[in-house]
């Protein structure tokens, strides 16, 4: 019979322990006598950053290279100068948008929206600036609406150091409660932003699972394509993190997508331990990761 010992101290700990036991393992006190623990959750923390860092994914899928993320551009206190200059000088008369996005923050903290590169240069001239490393992307001002709303897609990712990786085929979108209003309107960042960590002073989206949506099926193969190639790329940069190892062991990716009305999908951000509900009442429990927890058992039984 196998066994398993969690320290359950995160979502991922307690859905595992729950799959587990659903699934008739039999919890034990010693995890040095529990052949699935703590220990063979979390591969290489400084690896992923590669992926999770947007600076550092913008260098691992640049632009020229990957079609599928938006033009970016890396700035921190120390290159502000130079960036902004080549950025005036190349965009000054473009009518695009850009999204300024602190590079290791998630939870949609500390997001702008620009109209114009000059504005851009006016934010670092203030002192109230968050300093560090950040991107500036051009924002894709076209997306594709739901009955007038903007969403974005999350899709799970489970990447071992001993079975590759698995791409789960469900997910969920993240659908914003207000309206998109159009490019030429975001005073109201919310309507712009489908985070499902924004809750003030409302929730700011609605969450439904993909298999709710009759149309998502079309966008798989885009989906597919996207993931094989940033794994790809990070086995390249990164294959210390499969090099072969005694301890056996996994992480979880969250990939975030948006898709314009051209029905074009683009990668937005990768995230390294995603948050899951640990409530039954939460309506992505029972259509999305009842299913994903048996997923993850099944593929990385040890």
């Amino acid at each position: 019979m196998k066994t398993f010992h969690f320290s359950l101290n995160d979502p991922t700990r307690f859905n595992l322990r729950r799959q587990f036991l659903l699934n008739g393992y039999i919890e034990v006190d010693d995890a040095m006598n529990a052949d699935f623990s703590d220990e063979n959750i979390g591969v290489n923390d400084s690896a992923l950053q590669i992926l999770e860092y947007k600076h550092l994914l913008a260098q691992l899928l640049p632009n020229n290279n990957y079609s599928f993320i938006p033009l970016t551009f890396s700035i921190n206190d120390i290159n502000f100068p130079t960036v902004l200059a080549m950025l005036q000088q190349e965009y000054n008369n473009s009518d695009c948008l850009w999204i300024y996005k602190p590079s290791t923050m998630n939870n949609g903290e500390h997001i702008k929206l620009f109209a114009h590169i000059n504005e851009i240069i006016v934010h670092y001239q203030t002192m109230q600036r968050l300093g560090g490393d950040f991107v500036i992307q051009r924002y894709i001002d076209n997306p594709h609406l739901l009955d007038g709303h903007k969403y974005t897609l999350r899709l799970y990712v489970i990447l071992s150091n001993y079975a590759g990786y698995q791409l789960y085929q469900h997910g969920y979108y993240n659908i914003g409660l207000q309206k998109y209003p159009g490019k030429n309107d975001f005073n109201n960042l919310g309507a712009h932003l489908t985070n499902e960590h924004l809750t003030e002073p409302l929730p700011n989206v609605i969450q439904m699972p993909t298999s709710k949506v009759p149309t998502f099926h079309l966008l798989m193969p885009q989906i597919t394509s996207i993931v094989d190639q940033s794994i790809l790329a990070f086995a390249k940069a990164a294959p210390h993190y499969f090099a072969p190892s005694t301890r056996k062991a996994f992480d979880i990716l969250g990939f975030d997508f948006l898709v314009d009305d051209n029905l074009k999908l683009w990668l937005l951000e990768i995230n390294h331990g995603p948050w899951f509900p640990t409530t039954e009442p939460h309506i992505l429990q029972s259509h999305l990761f009842d299913g994903f927890w048996r997923f993850v058992v099944e593929k990385l039984e040890v």
